[in-house]
């Protein structure tokens, strides 16, 4: 019997990139919060991530287009004043 789990073969499971710090990081939610429900805590916790996530790239793209307008008047500037 021994050597018949011996030449068994092994399962491969794919993680995919970021689950292993993101169930982490929901674990350790649930223990500082300490929930009544921990289905309803855990969808809660998903939803604000996404909504955190859409918020910031909307800013990140934002604060991107501000810089560009800064660096282009900069340069209308530069280029009209003759530096």
């Amino acid at each position: 019997m021994a050597s018949a789990n011996l030449f068994r073969s092994r399962k491969t499971l794919i993680i995919p990139y970021g689950l292993k710090s993101w169930l982490g990081c929901v674990c350790r939610a649930v223990l500082l919060e300490e929930p009544g429900n921990i289905t309803d805590f855990i969808f809660d916790y998903c939803t604000g991530l996404m909504n955190f996530r859409s918020r910031e790239l909307t800013n990140i793209s934002h604060t991107l287009q501000d810089f560009l307008v800064s660096a282009e008047l900069a340069h209308n500037i530069e280029t009209e004043s003759g530096f």
